[in-house]
């Protein structure tokens, strides 16, 4: 990209209740040193919601320089936050087809991924054939794109925060979809990426543990609500927000006492139970185990 041209940058948002929608919305009328579009598309369910994302950016391929997924939950740092990832990503390769950037997480208190910038190259096979989502759980697999893929957790990382001011059924949805990631599995193994949501909620736990959080309470109590229905073999297969059992369920919860949600979320909270958990019943130890004991 020439140096005298500003950049044109969609940023595509999937809405379904967030409470920062709005900042999201004002974080993103602020930026400077880019031409910046922001669509929202709002309350469609969540495989729906990333199709209608994904096709649009095929779509608009030749109007823009490069397409941004912002999450609803996620607010830009400041009004150069699209301008210094660009130039970031072009000192980096000149023609990368895709970075992803760390943002800030209130839940867990430390940088987590991401935010997904696409180059026009970028194409999803699945959604321009009509074929079904590779994974109905992990909603946001990588495109086929020219140039390469960017992990950048280097300054101007993290370039967002993440759900700064969730509302209680926000959080305590937010814990059970963690969770329910976290659960997921290849066979009987868990999925590539089930362990770094696990480590997600073990973050949340700490967090609490230091704040005391109410809201933090209810992200594990949602966790907790999930890792019950595992133990019964009941687990869900997707959650979707207006499901009558995940309103009940945050009904049940949101109405305990500080003190009994304290006790229901100890799992969590406890530096080493979740460790010893993931490694001894869920990790490749639990194959071995079984085999030899």
């Amino acid at each position: 990209m020439s140096d005298n041209k500003i950049p044109r940058i969609l940023v595509l948002t999937l809405y379904s209740g967030e409470n920062e929608i709005d900042l999201c919305k004002e974080s993103v009328s602020k930026q400077n040193g880019v031409t910046a579009t922001h669509e929202v598309f709002e309350n469609l369910p969540n495989i729906e919601a990333h199709r209608t994302l994904y096709a649009r950016i095929m779509e608009q391929s030749k109007s823009y320089d490069w397409f941004v997924k912002l999450d609803a939950d996620m607010i830009l740092n400041d009004e150069h936050s699209l301008q210094k990832s660009i130039q970031h990503i072009e000192k980096l390769k000149e023609n990368a087809g895709m970075a992803i950037f760390t943002l800030q997480d209130w839940p867990t208190s430390i940088p987590i991924w991401g935010i997904n910038f696409f180059s026009p190259s970028c194409k999803w096979d699945w959604v321009k054939n009509s074929e079904t989502i590779p994974d109905q759980l992990f909603v946001d697999p990588d495109p086929i794109h020219e140039g390469s893929r960017l992990i950048i957790d280097e300054p101007p990382a993290p370039i967002a925060s993440h759900m700064q001011s969730p509302s209680n059924f926000q959080a305590f949805f937010f814990g059970a979809h963690r969770a329910l990631k976290a659960l997921s599995k290849d066979g009987d193994k868990p999925s590539s990426r089930a362990k770094t949501q696990w480590n997600i909620l073990r973050a949340v736990g700490k967090h609490y543990g230091l704040s005391k959080n109410k809201k933090l309470a209810l992200i594990l109590a949602g966790a907790e609500y999930i890792r019950n229905l595992e133990k019964t073999e009941n687990l869900p297969e997707l959650l979707n927000k207006d499901d009558s059992a995940i309103n009940n369920a945050f009904k049940k919860y949101s109405g305990k006492s500080d003190k009994e949600l304290k006790s229901i979320i100890k799992f969590w909270v406890c530096p080493i139970t979740p460790t010893l958990d993931w490694y001894f019943k869920r990790s490749g130890w639990k194959l071995i185990l079984t085999r030899f004991f």
